[in-house]
């Protein structure tokens, strides 16, 4: 995934209507096709604005995706109507726009004067883009209109409830037999507030999981910082992972570019006194994860929704390697493979060679591709490709440690949504295709035959009164 600087943006496509999702050939090929990196969250989960700025999107983008979530969520400002938030029209998306761009173009000069610098500066580009033609056949600078308008469909689908976006993800990707979607936990890490309590957000996701059994088995975030508050008030923050354990929940995702290392945080200055309360927290996270098997998910790619500049470094995977070398059957996926440019750029100085490393040292490291545009992009896909099978050559384990992961919902900004699991499933020829489609995320997440998830999982079915899903795979099974 790329950072969004505007020169880049111009190059993309205008087109950004959603078309029907093309269906995997040859299904049989493939085995059961697990998306191991995906979302659910929607605007009450986290902040957007803040969360977009640190990914290093272009201000005025995140201004309007903030402007547009306020619009169809405050009662008390006119919006344009929206039928379904999940596949709004370009219609509906035109209408959208164009109260935005009244609503900033008729606020009063008294707001506009209490706005910094940098605020007045993402307005004006914002009412300069907007400016430029409403609906498809009046595009502006070229490019600019389509990427406009992919945020404003995602803006807005981010207004919909997580059970509407849950059935936006399953009806979208038929052929995936399991999602696995991350939950996001930035509460304490940004200054914007969030809608609703982490809670909360666990328990829509739980309900989430009732709409298809056996297709969704969310990841529970989990943040130092929380667990340091919650051991501050006499409790014990592993006792929230053990009860959505239980509850249908297969993994753990922790966040570094947060602003914390995964370990050795103690004598960090930017973690100051609270360093050594995350050392504790996250060690025994790490010995709790390890004894029972239950994978971890590590945001590994910079830039990320970083707390400050500094903190992307914090997703290196080299900071990995100390934890690993204490828990060496931890299993842990490095989301984003390190970073398609990286990898296309720096070579063999790459994270995903380092990633490549940790994956010949210890048996339970992955990765996913989530997000990665330069699949889907002629002028760099060959570049892309040709580092992945030099790092195969050089660390021939990887092939089968290399798993399909979307990060859709993020991917509805990009013209590629509906393509994303056919093209992925076609280029990534360098892999064995079953372990890339959903073998690898099978044996990654224990759901295989012994796997002490497989277990729990297989209580939770028998408690729920659920069949057995389609990725069950029995023993003897090929």
């Amino acid at each position: 995934m790329r950072r969004w600087p505007l020169a880049a943006c111009l190059l993309l496509t205008a087109c950004c209507g959603v078309a029907e999702t093309p269906r995997v050939p040859d299904p049989k090929d493939n085995g059961p096709i697990v998306d191991v990196h995906c979302h659910l969250f929607n605007a009450k989960d986290l902040p957007v604005a803040g969360f977009l700025r640190a990914q290093g999107v272009p201000g005025f983008l995140a201004l309007l995706v903030d402007r547009i979530i306020q619009g169809q969520t405050d009662g008390t400002r006119s919006a344009a109507a929206v039928k379904d938030r999940t596949q709004p029209s370009d219609e509906e998306i035109d209408r959208v726009l164009e109260a935005v761009q009244v609503e900033l173009e008729g606020e009063s000069a008294v707001r506009v004067e209490a706005e910094t610098r940098e605020q007045a500066a993402e307005r004006a580009e914002l009412v300069e883009a907007l400016a430029g033609g409403q609906g498809v056949a009046r595009v502006g600078p070229r490019g600019t209109w389509g990427v406009i308008r992919r945020h404003a469909r995602w803006a807005i689908l981010l207004t919909a409830g997580t059970q509407e976006i849950a059935r936006r993800m399953l009806g979208a990707y038929p052929d995936v037999a399991l999602f696995t979607p991350c939950l996001m936990d930035m509460e304490h890490w940004f200054n914007d507030s969030v809608g609703r309590s982490f809670e909360d957000q666990i328990a829509v996701a739980e309900q989430a999981m009732t709409l298809a059994p056996g297709r969704i088995h969310p990841f529970l975030a989990y943040d130092p910082e929380r667990a340091r508050w919650v051991r501050a008030a006499k409790l014990d923050p592993l006792d929230l992972v053990r009860k959505a354990l239980s509850k249908g929940f297969v993994g753990i995702k922790v966040y570094p570019p947060l602003g914390y290392r995964p370990t050795r945080n103690t004598n960090d200055p930017m973690a100051g006194p609270r360093g050594k309360a995350w050392d504790d927290e996250l060690e025994a996270l790490f010995a709790f994860c390890e004894a029972e098997e239950v994978p971890i998910g590590a945001h590994c790619e910079d830039p990320g929704a970083a707390s400050s500049p500094a903190a992307g470094k914090y997703a290196d995977p080299r900071g990995w390697d100390t934890v690993l070398a204490k828990h060496c059957k931890l299993r842990l996926n490095l989301m984003h493979f390190g970073g398609d440019t990286d990898l296309i750029e720096r070579g063999a100085s790459s994270w995903a060679w380092h990633i490549g490393q940790l994956v010949q040292k210890y048996p339970h490291v992955y990765a996913d591709i989530g997000a990665h545009e330069s699949l889907f992009d002629e002028c760099q896909r060959a570049d892309f490709l040709g580092g992945v099978e030099k790092i195969r050559q050089a660390v021939p384990a990887i092939g089968d440690h290399l798993m399909y992961g979307s990060d859709w919902h993020m991917i509805v900004r990009h013209p590629t949504e509906q393509r994303f699991l056919v093209d992925a499933l076609e280029h990534m020829r360098h892999v064995e295709r079953r372990r890339f489609a959903g073998g690898a995320a099978l044996d990654y997440l224990g759901l295989l035959p012994g796997g002490k998830n497989r277990a729990r999982l297989r209580t939770f079915y028998e408690t729920k009164g659920w069949r057995l899903p389609s990725w069950w795979v029995e023993p003897g099974t090929p």
